[in-house]
């Protein structure tokens, strides 16, 4: 077991990624050189108060070693919290089946693409993760002795409340987590049996988790120059509950489908679905009604919150939400008893990894489109155009920045303004193609692979000619165009 943990511990901590490459994460690293109550008070919602201050440390510490921040710092405490949370599930794992089938999935996981990414770039999700599995893995020891005599009172009032710590934490970190709550349901259900008394403490835990994560949530806005209760009001009922329940109907729930297979498929390779399939048909198919009702009850606890976390369209790293399913889908591997069928899985996961590792090891996309532009030589007084999705790492204060519908209006009417002032208008390709064909980090965004030709400029600046200014042979989508009158077709008129 020691080789896997070194194998994640290598695998993460020798290829921390020294750029912010993800839509948040500019500015996690901006505030990552703040105070805690200025990052708290600057942070878009939802805010992620543990994470801020990891961050705030190691970047201390590496700024005392170095003498310069740098996104190093920030990358390592996705690693830690990723180590933390891979040690704590296979040794959950462990207890609740053997170690053969830890170490099977702990494998699994160290090549998972979509994990990789998340714990060795600048994101938050491991942290929360992290800290759930910690407490999933304290709540098992206490499920273990809470009904031995023999084991003294307080050690299981200390093992309840460390649970409760831990959970609070992850909630305090991000709300969203709460999604994905159930799952400690599930892993209950597999020491317990499902009567009333058995599921009250999960339940109270749960409750009292919630409770800690918004306590510690309102007393660190109550640090910030922000007033507590409105935000945190907004926190849970506009960014939280609302978004999670509302909304939901026939074309919501198909593009939920779309999006949690499109994940699977991405992130934790086609062959995980087809595992998942098998593994269906094996719960059907058994004779054992105890067995059939667990192992059904811990499937349907982590399946319903990757269905509903694929409901939102995000950037930065799309899926991201929905990444504890990769968690399950180890377990499913790790569940697998032909050494055959486990051997072509895991060298399928090998296989998908590669692109995604390959593609990091490059110069950073934005940076590409950045020496593009820099070379154009653009005045103050030109106006560019940039994809939304462009923002966070190129930012200059005479780019528009397509965001939606509600702004493309008042994008073109800018662009005419601009060349009836004689001035020049540049655009780059990610613009014309929003919000389709987007750059996600080093990839492209994995839902917006639709035609370039329906993105919301391009079919407004069908009276404007597009001259290519300069381009890349490597990278298509980033060329840069400048938009001039087209006088033939207004000469047609």
């Amino acid at each position: 077991m020691k080789y896997i943990f070194l194998a994640f511990f290598l695998s993460r901590f020798l290829f921390l990624q020294n750029y912010p490459h993800f839509f948040d994460s500019p500015e996690y690293y901006q505030l990552s050189q703040t105070s805690f109550p200025k990052a708290v008070s600057l942070s878009h919602q939802s805010i992620h108060p543990v994470y801020f201050l990891a961050n705030q440390v190691f970047q201390k510490l590496y700024t005392t070693l170095y003498h310069h921040p740098s996104p190093l710092a920030v990358s390592f405490t996705s690693a830690l919290f990723g180590l933390i949370g891979f040690i704590a599930f296979l040794k959950l794992i462990e207890r609740l089946f053997d170690k053969n089938t830890a170490l099977k999935a702990g494998i699994v996981l160290v090549l998972f693409p979509h994990l990789w990414l998340l714990q060795t770039n600048i994101a938050h999700e491991p942290v929360e993760q992290g800290l759930l599995l910690a407490g999933l893995l304290t709540f098992d020891y206490f499920l273990e002795v809470y009904q031995l005599k023999r084991i003294n009172k307080k050690i299981k009032i200390f093992l309840f409340l460390a649970s409760i710590f831990l959970w609070g934490l992850a909630i305090a970190n991000f709300v969203g987590i709460l999604l994905w709550f159930p799952v400690i349901f599930g892993f209950a259900l597999l020491k317990l049996k499902p009567t009333p008394k058995n599921l009250a403490f999960p339940a109270l835990a749960v409750f009292m988790s919630a409770f800690v994560g918004i306590a510690v949530i309102y007393l660190s806005l109550f640090t910030g120059e922000v007033e507590p209760s409105a935000r945190l009001s907004q926190l849970i009922f506009a960014h939280g509950a609302a978004g999670i329940f509302s909304d939901w109907n026939i074309i919501s729930l198909a593009r939920a489908i779309r999006n949690t297979i499109l994940i699977g498929w991405h992130g934790y390779t086609p062959s995980s679905i087809i595992l998942l399939g098998l593994i269906a048909l094996r719960i059907v198919k058994t004779k054992k009604v105890d067995n059939k009702k667990t192992v059904f009850f811990l499937t349907l606890s982590f399946l319903v919150p990757f269905l509903i976390s694929g409901k939102f369209w995000y950037g930065g790293l799309f899926g991201r939400y929905s990444s504890l399913i990769g968690y399950f889908f180890a377990l499913l591997a790790g569940l697998v008893k032909s050494r055959k069928v486990y051997l072509v899985y895991l060298l399928s996961v090998f296989i998908f990894l590669l692109p995604t590792f390959i593609a990091y090891q490059k110069t950073p996309i934005a940076e590409v489109e950045r020496e593009m532009i820099d070379k154009i030589e653009i005045n103050n007084d030109d106006l560019l155009v940039l994809s939304d999705y462009q923002r966070p790492q190129l930012s200059y204060p005479n780019a528009s920045y397509i965001v939606n519908d509600l702004n493309e209006k008042e994008i073109i009417e800018t662009i005419g303004k601009t060349l009836k002032d004689n001035k020049k208008v540049y655009i780059s390709n990610q613009a014309l193609t929003f919000p389709y064909w987007q750059y996600d980090g080093q990839q492209i965004h994995i839902i917006s692979k639709n035609d370039k030709k329906i993105g919301l400029l391009k079919t407004k600046l069908k009276n404007y000619q597009l001259k290519t200014v300069i381009e890349s042979s490597k990278y298509p989508l980033l060329t840069i165009y400048e938009i001039d009158l087209n006088k033939e077709l207004y000469a047609n008129k």
